[in-house]
């Protein structure tokens, strides 16, 4: 019992101490807390600049949050003692109870800000600086560390290059003046090596006035050399960009600078460090320190500089920009014309050039196209000479489907002229009951691209309507663009005239053949049936007399009544034995195809089908077995419901008279035709009795041929029914089994 009890407290301890390592590790980690001193005021450029770029590169890795804080000493604009102390105690009441992980110090007085107060504000936090001094080795490996960015005053290289602008030059007046520090014996060390070229003038005055009278002075083979100068002028305390900008003005020398907030204020330019590279490198040092690199660890760097200049002032003093060595900025270049313009002239060449290619490619052009019309002229005289020889009337259209030739045996046909037939004239002369559908097949065939063949009437120059078979092909380009149609007529209204008459003829023979049969077939059964009748007859005379007499003999009237029986058995089965004739003919089987049936039936009743105005639509399926049975009689069996269909629709709208015939295959292996018109349907008709002998609901009708579809169907060893459609008409179906199926017999 203690061991579980132990075991028990123990998973629990496990459990909990997961939980609360969760917990922990959900806690949103605390931002690191990155101090900056700027010596100078908040709205001094060169302030801002590095400012926005520590700011900006801090916040750029999200894996390292920081809250970002900035302080100004601002001892350039205020007494050294009252402005230290005033930042000394803002600092340690504002950053009470936070602490600070890494200070930057912008600056050789706000690095000394921080070397005297640390170990009262800072007393845990690295140091990063960007100084002119080397930082000495106890600030850099005592307690914290510190470490940044060394140099970036450019003084000397910043002389330099303006000797190598001005070789000539004999004297150089430095202004270098800072309240808070003797800035000139900060500078002087730095340009002793020139001593031997020029003559160097130092101006460290409190007054402005003086300063700038003194500048006004200064011979012509002079430069300046512009370090820092700050102070006031009439109480308005002014920074040092804005005070370079008075000393330019008063100068009669180019003056050079050592920042980037004097350019664009009259100094030439000089080697100058990038505040925005200083901003940068400055974050990245912090943030390496952030993520746990001791600040003693991380050397020291060089402040990165490039020689900069303003454009404009070194045109001013005629200086040539070609002895700047090495790589150089030069802010506010006005560019020469090539460079203002260079893509407008580059283009205006270009387009010239493309201009006179053009104009040699479209005389080259011209002549191969005036050859090329010289041909086609010959060719289409060529073409109009052999269509109007031609016994068929000819026609050509282009892309737009309108009709741009016709021949002469067509406008002879016609009686119009080429101008009546153009375009789309041609359609005046078309029957108004075909114009509709002529147009569409036309158009449809047309959209397509596919050759086409279709029949209307045509009016011929007499007034008479001719039938005429159009066909019709499209034309092609060499280059195989499309290029219209072109086709030809022929009148063939004497040929289905033809047609019409042998079919109808056909039709009457057939009818007269089914009467003829029906009557030999009737005078059979009447032959057969006779003498049973007449036993049948006779028999019941006698047994009337007999029953009629005062005592009948009734064995003998029930002799008389079997005899009756007997006699009506025989008759029964003479009627038998000629249905069977019907029932059990032998079909002449062979493997045929049900679509090909579908066609040929179609095409025997293309004449009716026109007479009456019956569209007729075939939808038949790809891949159908083979079926085993007799052409003839299954195309006797769809000639029989297509008829039936057309005498349904004769009562029909013109435009809604259309017979739909379809084929597919069942799933117990047999083929389906199915026949669907839009007539009178079977309203008023007895389906039971439809398919039997000599039932007819047409006028004229005998009865015949649905009982020998139906005979010749199941003689197949099919099925023939009929079902009244949803809306108008009717459907007739039939199946015919398939060839894989079993045989027919």
């Amino acid at each position: 019992m203690p061991a579980r009890r132990f075991l028990a407290l123990s998973g629990v301890a496990i459990v909990a101490g997961l939980l609360l390592s969760v917990d922990a590790g959900a806690q949103p980690r605390r931002p690191s807390t990155v101090l900056t001193i700027h010596w100078g005021s908040e709205d001094s450029p060169g302030t801002t600049a590095i400012n926005a770029a520590i700011k900006e590169s801090l916040s750029s890795d999200p894996s390292t949050p920081v809250a970002y804080f900035t302080e100004y000493l601002e001892s350039d604009r205020f007494p050294v003692e009252e402005a230290t102390a005033a930042l000394s105690a803002s600092i340690r009441q504002k950053y009470a109870g936070r602490p600070i992980d890494v200070v930057i110090a912008v600056s050789d007085p706000a690095v000394e800000f921080v070397r005297q107060h640390r170990s009262e504000l800072f007393p845990n936090a690295p140091l990063v600086v960007a100084a002119t001094e080397m930082l000495d080795t106890r600030l850099r490996s005592e307690g914290p560390g510190a470490t940044g960015l060394i140099g970036g005053v450019g003084s000397d290289s910043t002389l330099a290059l303006a000797l190598q602008l001005e070789p000539s030059t004999k004297r150089v007046f430095v202004i270098a003046y800072a309240p808070a520090f003797n800035l000139v014996e900060r500078v002087r060390p730095s340009l002793m090596s020139f001593a031997e070229r020029v003559e160097l003038t130092y101006f460290d005055e409190p007054s402005l006035d003086r300063l700038l009278a003194a500048v006004g002075a200064v011979p012509a083979d002079s430069v300046v050399l512009y370090v820092r100068y700050s102070g006031e002028r009439e109480g308005n305390v002014q920074s040092p960009a804005e005070i370079a900008r008075l000393v330019s003005a008063a100068s009669r020398v180019p003056v050079y600078g050592i920042s980037n907030t004097y350019i664009g204020s009259g100094v030439v330019g000089g080697m100058l460090p990038s505040r925005a590279q200083i901003g940068s490198r400055l974050a990245e040092i912090s943030r390496r320190i952030l993520r746990g690199i001791p600040a003693k660890d991380i050397a020291t760097e060089p402040v990165p500089m490039i020689a900069t200049f303003d454009w404009r002032e070194l045109a001013r003093w005629n200086l040539d920009p070609s002895r700047v060595p090495g790589e150089a900025i030069f802010q506010f270049r006005q560019p020469t014309p090539w460079e203002r313009y260079r893509r407008y002239i580059v283009a205006a060449v270009a387009l010239i050039t493309l201009q006179t290619v053009l104009i040699a490619a479209l005389l080259v052009q011209r002549r191969r196209l005036q050859r090329a019309e010289a041909a086609l002229r010959e060719s289409e005289a060529h073409f109009r000479s052999l269509a109007d020889t031609v016994p068929v009337m000819v026609w050509r259209s282009g892309v737009d489907k309108k009709c741009d030739f016709f021949n002469q045996p067509w406008l002879a046909f016609t009686g119009r002229t080429f101008e009546q037939e153009f375009g789309d004239g041609w359609v005046e002369g078309v029957h108004p009951d075909d114009r509709a559908f002529c147009v569409e097949a036309y158009t449809a065939a047309f959209d397509a691209h596919q050759p086409f063949r279709m029949e209307y009437r045509l009016r011929r120059f007499d007034g008479e309507y001719r039938v005429v078979l159009d066909s019709g092909v499209p034309r092609w380009e060499e280059n195989g663009a499309f290029a219209g149609y072109i086709g030809s007529c022929i009148d063939i209204s004497d040929r289905k005239q033809a047609e019409r008459a042998l079919q109808e003829t056909h039709a009457e023979l057939s009818r007269v053949s089914r009467l003829t049969a029906l009557g030999e077939f009737a005078a059979s059964i009447a032959h057969e049936v006779r003498q049973p009748l007449t036993a049948i007859i006779i028999n019941a005379r006698i047994c009337l007399r007999w029953l009629s007499s005062g005592e009948p003999d009734l064995e003998e009237v029930k002799a008389g009544l079997l005899d009756v029986v007997t006699a009506g058995q025989r008759a029964e089965e003479v009627i038998k034995r000629n249905r069977e004739l019907f029932r059990h003919h032998k079909v002449e089987a062979a493997a045929i195809d049900i679509n090909a049936v579908i066609g040929e039936a179609a095409a025997l009743v293309a004449a009716r089908l026109r007479d009456n105005q019956i569209t007729l639509m075939t939808s038949v399926a790809e891949g159908l077995p083979p079926v085993m049975g007799d052409r003839i009689e299954l195309q006797q069996v769809l000639l029989n419901l297509i008829a039936n269909a057309i005498d349904a629709m004769e009562r029909v709208p013109l435009e809604s008279r259309r017979i739909d015939i379809s084929s597919a295959s069942t799933s117990d292996q047999f083929v389906q035709v199915t026949i669907t018109d839009q007539g009178t349907g079977l309203h008023g008709v007895d389906v039971e009795r439809m398919f039997t002998l000599s039932y007819t609901t047409k006028d004229a009708g005998t009865g015949v041929g649905l009982s020998v579809s139906r005979s010749i169907v199941e003689a197949h060893g099919g099925k023939l029914w009929a079902v009244q459609n949803p809306g108008r008409g009717a459907t007739f179906c039939f199946t015919v089994p398939a060839y894989s199926s079993v045989a027919v017999t």
